[in-house]
């Protein structure tokens, strides 16, 4: 008798257990699920072919009251090249506060890297094309390989506030193709001094 308890306490516990596994796969499955779908709901998913103008312009509008209180002129934009093997790379980094501010603070000594900065695309380029108006420069062609959104990857599980973060998290989810039309110093908050 006391055998037949123990092993129905055993088999009771397996499967609590096992539900309990179940339904924590399942509230996983379903923030992720909200989390793709909050990213490619409202405007939709970026796919084909996208300029990282339009992504940038709409982070300089969503700072732009920010780096009025704090007297900032432009945010810290910076393009780095790399080259391996054949393969060329771009790593776009971006922060809404400028370095030029951070040095005037006394503890903050160290410029920062590019790496460092809070949010970036970093693409691989594929190819180029020349645009349809002659005088324009040509652009190139890049896919995302990776992003990063508040010093943080993108993943399915993050929380996507403004219209700027939904660009740059589906254009890495969505596979879209960049034309890189813009320098770093195309941008600033529009202030005069």
């Amino acid at each position: 008798m006391f055998e037949l308890q123990r092993y129905n306490a055993l088999v009771a516990n397996a499967l609590r257990e096992r539900w309990e596994a179940a339904a924590l796969q399942s509230t996983v499955l379903d923030q992720a699920e909200k989390a793709i779908a909050e990213v490619m709901g409202g405007e939709g998913l970026l796919s084909g072919e996208v300029s990282p103008k339009g992504l940038l312009d709409e982070f300089v509008s969503e700072h732009r009251e920010k780096a009025d209180e704090e007297h900032w002129m432009n945010p810290e934009i910076r393009f780095e090249e790399t080259m391996s093997g054949r393969s060329e790379f771009i790593y776009i980094g971006f922060d809404p506060e400028p370095e030029d501010s951070r040095a005037m603070s006394s503890w903050r000594t160290d410029p920062r890297g590019i790496y460092s900065l809070r949010n970036s695309l970093h693409v691989h380029i594929v190819g180029s094309r020349k645009p349809e108006e002659p005088h324009l420069p040509t652009v190139q062609v890049a896919e995302v390989l990776s992003a990063k959104l508040g010093d943080k990857r993108i993943a399915v599980n993050m929380r996507i506030r403004s219209k700027w973060e939904r660009m740059l998290a589906s254009l890495y989810f969505g596979n879209a193709v960049l034309l890189i039309d813009c320098d770093p110093d195309d941008f600033s908050y529009g202030f005069d001094d």
